[in-house]
C-alpha cells in the first residue's frame, strides 16, 4: 500500500538515521574508558584491497565487541547527493527500519517531514477545499433560489395584465319577441359565430403599502443572508481541511517514528545477542529484546493504518482522485514565531463583531420579521384598481348584436375583504413572529458557543506553545539517556529493561514534538477560524 508522504530514498534514509558506527571509533561519540584500545594491541595486516574500510582492533573484555557485518564507511567517502522525494511505502519503511548506528544526533523526523518540492502548501489546500465543498455548493443552490424570489417580488410590483381571445360557435335558436296586445313580432338577429378579445389591467393599491414593499425587502434580505452563509461555507471548508492536512502531516511523521521505533529496537535486538555471546547478557535479556521489536512492530501498523485514515479524510476534504498522489509543502516542524496574541476579551470582541455566521443569522431575522409584516396585511381589506377593454363580434354591450367588431372598455376601484382571512391571519402572523424568536434565540447560541470556542482555541495555542519547547527539551534529553544506557548495556553496567525503558522514552518525546508542533497549528487555524478571520 501506497503511504503518501515524501521522505528520501531508502539509502539516504539508512545515512540519516543516525550517525555511522564509526563514528564512536573516530571520538565523535562518547565512549567508555575501558573501550580505548590498548597499546599494545596486535597490528592487522592490511586488506588487499585498498579501498576497503580496515576492520576494528578488539576491544577488552567485559565491553561487547561489533556487531558482525557492521559497515563502516570510509571517511574519504564522497558525501551522497540530495535524495529525489517519494512516497513512503512499506518498502522505504523497511529500509528506514533497518538502519544502523549509535549517535542519534541527526532529526530524521524534521527531514524526513520536511516540505517538498511542488508538495501541498497551505493555500492550495483551502482553495482546492473551498472550490469542491458541498456544503458551498449547496448554499449557492439556495442563494439562486433566494435571488428567484427577489425577481418574483420585483415583478409584482407591475401591475398585473391579462389578455384573452376567445371563439365560440352558438347552436341555432329562435330568437322572437311579441307584443300580445298589438299581435306584432319581432325578430332579433342570432350571431351564430362570437369572437371576443379582451385586456384587464388590475393595480393591486393596498398591496403597494401592505405587501409588495415588505415582501421585496424580504427577499433582499434573505439573499444577503445567503451570500453570507456561501462565505461561511467557504471558511469553514478552508478550516476543516488545513486541520486535516495538518493531522496528515501528523500521521506521517507517526508513521516514521514508528520506524524509528523498529530499527531502535532491532539494533538492540542484534547488539543484545552479541552480548549474549560476550556473555554479559541473558536469554531472558533477548526475549525481552524481542518483545520489544514485536510490540514497535504493531505500533507501526497502528501508525500506518492511521495515516491510511488521515489520507483518505484529506482527500475526502480535498475531493483529490485516490491516484493523484500527495506530498508535505509546508514546514511544520518549525519553531513558531514569538507570541503576539491580543488579550481573550479582545479576541472574544473580534470574534462577535466578524463571525458571519451571527451577520446571516442577523439578516435572516430581519426578513422573517418583513415576511411577518406581510402577514399582517391580512388584516386589512385589499382595494384594487382595474380596468378593461373588450373588442368582439358581437360586443355583448351593444344590442341589438350586429354581425361586426366594436370596442368597448370600463374603469373602476374594487374593495374586497375576506372576513375569515382576517382571523386566520392572526395564527398566521402569531407563526410567523415565532420564528423570529427561534433565529434571535439560535444568535445567542451561537454567540454563546463561539466565545466558548475562541477561549479553548486560545488557550490551545498556549498549551501548544509550551508543549513545543517542553517536547524539544525532553526529546534531546531522551537521545542523550539513550545513547549513555546503551553503552552501560555494552559494559553490562544496566539491564535490558533499563535500555527498553530509555528507547521508550525516546519515541514518545519525539512523538510529543511532532503532535506538540501540528497542535499547535491546528489550534492556531481554529483560533483564527473563531474569530472570523486573521489574527
Amino acid at each position: 500500500m501506497i503511504r503518501a508522504l515524501s521522505i528520501p530514498t531508502a539509502a539516504a534514509v539508512i545515512a540519516l538515521l543516525w550517525a555511522a558506527p564509526a563514528a564512536a571509533q573516530d571520538g565523535d561519540a562518547p565512549v567508555p574508558d575501558d573501550a580505548d584500545e590498548p597499546d599494545d594491541a596486535p597490528e592487522v595486516e592490511p586488506a588487499p584491497d585498498a579501498t576497503a574500510p580496515k576492520p576494528r582492533p578488539p576491544r577488552p573484555p567485559g565491553v561487547m565487541p561489533p556487531r558482525p557485518g557492521a559497515p563502516i564507511p570510509s571517511p574519504d567517502a564522497p558525501m551522497p547527493k540530495a535524495p529525489a522525494p517519494l512516497v513512503i511505502d512499506d518498502a522505504a519503511l523497511d529500509a528506514l527500519a533497518a538502519s544502523e548506528g549509535e549517535e542519534l544526533t541527526r532529526d530524521v523526523v524534521a527531514e524526513a517531514m520536511a516540505p517538498r518540492p511542488g508538495g501541498l502548501t497551505l493555500r492550495e489546500v483551502e482553495e482546492r477545499a473551498s472550490e469542491t465543498s458541498y456544503q458551498v455548493a449547496a448554499a449557492q443552490a439556495e442563494l439562486r433560489a433566494s435571488a428567484a424570489r427577489v425577481d418574483q417580488a420585483f415583478y409584482a410590483y407591475f401591475p398585473k395584465l391579462t389578455l384573452n381571445a376567445a371563439y365560440s360557435r352558438l347552436s341555432r335558436v329562435e330568437n322572437v319577441f311579441g307584443d300580445p296586445t298589438t299581435g306584432e313580432v319581432t325578430a332579433f338577429p342570432i350571431i351564430l359565430n362570437q369572437w371576443n378579445f379582451s385586456a384587464t389591467l388590475d393595480v393591486p393599491i393596498s398591496d403597494y403599502i401592505f405587501r409588495l414593499t415588505q415582501g421585496y425587502a424580504a427577499a433582499k434580505n434573505d439573499v444577503a443572508a445567503r451570500e453570507m452563509e456561501i462565505k461561511a461555507r467557504q471558511l469553514e471548508a478552508r478550516a476543516n481541511a488545513k486541520i486535516a492536512y495538518f493531522n496528515w502531516v501528523r500521521a506521517q511523521g507517526q508513521g516514521v517514528v514508528s520506524a524509528i521505533g523498529i530499527a531502535l529496537s532491532d539494533r538492540l535486538l542484534e547488539d543484545t545477542k552479541v552480548a549474549l555471546e560476550a556473555g554479559i547478557a541473558t536469554e531472558a535479556d533477548v526475549q525481552r529484546f524481542e518483545a520489544q521489536l514485536a510490540q514497535s512492530r504493531h505500533l507501526q501498523n497502528v501508525a500506518m493504518n492511521a495515516a491510511t485514515v488521515a489520507n483518505r479524510a484529506l482527500r475526502t476534504q480535498m475531493h483529490i482522485k485516490g491516484n493523484e498522489q500527495l506530498a508535505i509543502g509546508i514546514d511544520v516542524l518549525s519553531d513558531p514565531p514569538p507570541e503576539a496574541l491580543p488579550k481573550l476579551e479582545r479576541l472574544e470582541t473580534m470574534a462577535i463583531e466578524s463571525r458571519i455566521e451571527l451577520k446571516a443569522l442577523d439578516r435572516t431575522a430581519t426578513s422573517l420579521e418583513d415576511v411577518a409584516n406581510v402577514r399582517r396585511a391580512g388584516y386589512y381589506p385589499r382595494i384594487n384598481a382595474f380596468a378593461s377593454g373588450l373588442y368582439a363580434n358581437p360586443n355583448p354591450r351593444i344590442f341589438p348584436q350586429t354581425n361586426r367588431f366594436d370596442f368597448t372598455w370600463e374603469v373602476g376601484v374594487r374593495l374586497t375583504w375576506t372576513v375569515n382571512e382576517t382571523f386566520s391571519t392572526l395564527g398566521v402572523v402569531d407563526e410567523q413572529q415565532s420564528q423570529v424568536d427561534t433565529i434571535k434565540a439560535q444568535r445567542g447560541q451561537l454567540e454563546d458557543a463561539i466565545k466558548l470556542e475562541v477561549t479553548q482555541a486560545y488557550y490551545d495555542l498556549k498549551t501548544a506553545r509550551s508543549a513545543i519547547d517542553s517536547a524539544k527539551q525532553r526529546e534531546k534529553s531522551a537521545r542523550t539517556n539513550l545513547s549513555i544506557r546503551r553503552l552501560q548495556f555494552q559494559a553490562g553496567d544496566v539491564v535490558a529493561t533499563d535500555l527498553v525503558d530509555a528507547e521508550a522514552q525516546l519515541i514518545q518525546a519525539i512523538l510529543q514534538r511532532i503532535d506538540a508542533h501540528v497542535d499547535y497549528l491546528v489550534a492556531e487555524t481554529r483560533l483564527e477560524f473563531a474569530v472570523g478571520g486573521g489574527l
